[in-house]
C-alpha cells in the first residue's frame, strides 16, 4: 500500500510509462484511477460496469456508491463535552 506522498509521485506520470499497454491497476482510492482511459468494476467475476472515471463518478452504481463517501469533504463539527 502506498502513502499519499508516494501516490502523488506515481500516479502523475503512469499514463506515459504505460502507453499503449493494457493495465490492471487495483487502488483502494478511486482518486487513483482517473488516470485510466477507460475502468472495469467487476462484481462476482463479471463485469457489471465498465466506462470512464468521469461516467462512473457521474452515473448510479458501485462505483460511485464508493467514491461518493471517499470524498465526502464535509468536515465533522467539534466533540460536544460529555458527549461521546
Amino acid at each position: 500500500m502506498l502513502d499519499a506522498r508516494a501516490e502523488h509521485l506515481i500516479f502523475p506520470g503512469l499514463r506515459n510509462v504505460v502507453r499503449n499497454r493494457v493495465v490492471a491497476l487495483v487502488a483502494r482510492r478511486l482518486a487513483n484511477v482517473a488516470v485510466a482511459d477507460g475502468i472495469v468494476i467487476l462484481g462476482r467475476g463479471r463485469i457489471i460496469q465498465e466506462s470512464t472515471f468521469v461516467e462512473h463518478t457521474a452515473a448510479d452504481g458501485l462505483f460511485r456508491a464508493l467514491w461518493l463517501p471517499q470524498n465526502d469533504c464535509g468536515v465533522p463539527g467539534p466533540r460536544t463535552p460529555g458527549k461521546g
